[in-house]
C-alpha cells in the first residue's frame, strides 16, 4: 500500500447505518481508534523522513495532501466518539495541520468536492467522519481571515441546515458550530447582502428550549446575538428580537434542572443588556472585572451607571425577581455559589445601576429585603471561604453605591437599607 491509499485507509468510514436509526457511541470506533493510531505513527514516520523527490507528479503530490489534510482534520476534531486518546499524537496532528496553511487553490477544491459527495441529502447520515472533519476544516482554514467564499458560504448553510434535521443533539451542536464559523469568518457585507443571517436566526431559535450542555446552551445564544448585531439600524425589529430572546432566557432560567446551563443562560442575559447601549463595548469590556480588585470594580460601576440601553428599563422588575428566584442555589455548592455570585453582580451593574432610584426605588426594597437575607445565610453557611466573602463584600458594596449616587431624594425605606448596608460591610466576616 502506497502513502496516499494509507491516508485514504485511515479516514473513517460510513456507517453501515444511519446514526439516527441505531444511536452511535465511542465503543462503536474502539477498532478504528487503534488502526488509525498505528497508521498515523507510520504515517508521521514517513513525513519525517520523505525525500525531497519522493512525488512523480504535481497531482500526485496534491492528491496525498488533500486527503492528508482532511485526516488530520477527522483525528483533530473535538469532542468526538472517534477521539484519539494520545494527546502528543493529537499535538503532531495539529502542528501537520496547520503547516498546510496556506493551501494551493487545487487542493482547496478537491475538498470541497469531497465534502459535497460525503455530505450529500441521501448519505449524510452515514458520514460521521465527514461531518466532524468539516466543521474542523472550515475552523482551521478560516479562523484568521474573514474571507469565506461564496460558495464556501453557501456550503456551510446548506450543511448546518441539513445537520439540524437528526434526531441526535450531538448534531444539532455541531449545526451551531459550522452557523458560528459561518457569521464569524464571512465578509459581513456578504453576509447581510444573501440574508444568511436572518436564515440562521430562524433556524436557531427553534431550539432555544432544548438544550443538552452549557457549552450547546453558550453557542445558541452566542449564534442568536451574531445574527441580530447585522441589523445596522436600531428599529422596532430589533428591539423585538432582543426582547424576545430575554423574554426566553428568562422563562428558561428558573425551570431548568441544570444549574451550569441556567448559569449560562444568565450570562446571556447580562450581554443582552447592553446590546445597544452606546458604551457596549465598554461595558463589555469593564465586566470582565477581578472582582478582587476594588479599583476596577468601581471602575465597571462608573461605566454600567452610563448604560443608556432601554432595554434595562424594560426588564429591571423582572430581572431582580429572578436574582431572588435563583438566589436559594447560593446554598448549594461553593463553585456554583462563586459563579453564580459574580453574574448576579455583573448582571446587576448592567441592568440596574443605571437606572434612578425614583423609578426602581419600590422594586429594589422588596428585592433588598429578600436578597440580602439570602446572602446572611450564605455567608454563616461559608464563614471560612475567603472567596465568597469577598464577593458578598463586592455585590454589597454595589448595592450601597447604587443608593448613594442617587441624584434624587432617596426613600426613608431605602436610607434604611443603606444604613444596615453599611453596618453589615464592617463584620468580621469581611475583615
Amino acid at each position: 500500500m502506497n502513502v496516499v491509499e494509507l491516508v485514504k485507509a485511515s479516514l473513517l468510514p460510513e456507517l453501515k447505518q444511519n446514526f439516527d436509526d441505531i444511536p452511535i457511541t465511542p465503543e462503536h470506533f474502539e477498532e478504528y481508534v487503534k488502526i488509525v493510531e498505528l497508521n498515523l505513527r507510520v504515517l508521521f514516520k514517513f513525513l519525517s523522513e520523505q525525500p525531497r523527490d519522493y512525488w512523480t507528479s504535481t497531482e500526485e503530490k496534491l492528491e496525498f495532501d488533500t486527503y492528508l489534510i482532511l485526516l488530520l482534520c477527522e483525528v483533530t476534531a473535538s469532542n468526538t466518539y472517534h477521539k484519539i486518546s494520545n494527546e502528543e499524537m493529537v499535538r503532531h496532528a495539529n502542528l501537520l495541520l496547520n503547516s498546510h496553511k496556506p493551501m494551493e487553490p487545487e487542493v482547496e477544491d478537491k475538498i470541497f468536492s469531497y465534502y459535497q459527495a460525503k455530505l450529500e441529502q441521501n448519505v449524510w447520515k452515514t458520514q460521521y467522519g465527514a461531518i466532524n472533519g468539516f466543521l474542523r476544516y472550515i475552523e482551521f482554514r478560516y479562523s484568521q481571515e474573514n474571507k469565506m467564499k461564496m460558495n464556501w458560504m453557501n456550503f456551510c448553510l446548506a450543511i448546518g441546515l441539513r445537520l439540524r434535521e437528526s434526531v441526535e443533539t450531538v448534531f444539532k451542536h455541531i449545526s451551531l458550530k459550522i452557523f458560528k464559523a459561518l457569521l464569524q469568518f464571512s465578509e459581513p457585507s456578504k453576509i447581510k447582502d444573501t440574508n444568511i443571517h436572518s436564515v440562521i436566526y430562524d433556524a436557531v431559535y427553534k431550539d432555544v428550549h432544548y438544550m443538552s450542555s452549557e457549552e450547546a446552551t453558550t453557542d445558541i445564544w452566542t449564534c442568536l446575538s451574531i445574527c441580530v448585531k447585522f441589523y445596522e439600524n436600531i428599529d422596532s425589529t430589533n428591539w423585538s428580537y432582543v426582547d424576545d430572546m430575554i423574554e426566553v432566557l428568562m422563562r428558561n432560567i428558573p425551570i431548568n434542572a441544570n444549574d451550569l446551563i441556567s448559569l449560562s443562560l444568565l450570562r446571556s442575559v447580562t450581554k443582552l443588556g447592553y446590546f445597544f447601549s452606546t458604551n457596549c463595548a465598554d461595558i463589555e469590556r469593564a465586566i470582565a472585572v477581578d472582582f478582587k480588585n476594588e479599583k476596577e470594580l468601581d471602575e465597571c460601576r462608573s461605566c454600567c451607571r452610563n448604560n443608556n440601553s432601554r432595554t434595562t428599563l424594560r426588564w429591571a422588575k423582572s430581572i431582580l425577581e429572578l436574582f431572588v428566584v435563583e438566589s436559594y442555589k447560593l446554598l448549594s455548592k461553593q463553585d456554583l455559589c462563586v459563579q453564580l455570585l459574580e453574574e448576579i453582580h455583573r448582571c446587576y451593574m448592567v441592568y440596574i445601576l443605571a437606572i434612578p432610584l425614583s423609578i426602581v426605588e419600590l422594586h429594589l426594597i422588596t428585592f433588598f429585603e429578600k436578597f440580602i437575607t439570602v446572602l446572611m445565610e450564605v455567608m454563616v453557611l461559608n464563614e471560612k471561604d475567603e472567596k465568597i466573602a469577598q464577593l458578598i463584600k463586592a455585590l454589597l458594596t454595589t448595592f450601597l453605591h447604587h443608593l448613594q449616587n442617587s441624584s434624587c431624594e432617596i426613600n426613608e425605606k431605602l436610607l434604611c437599607i443603606q444604613q444596615s448596608l453599611l453596618k453589615l460591610i464592617k463584620l468580621d466576616f469581611f475583615m
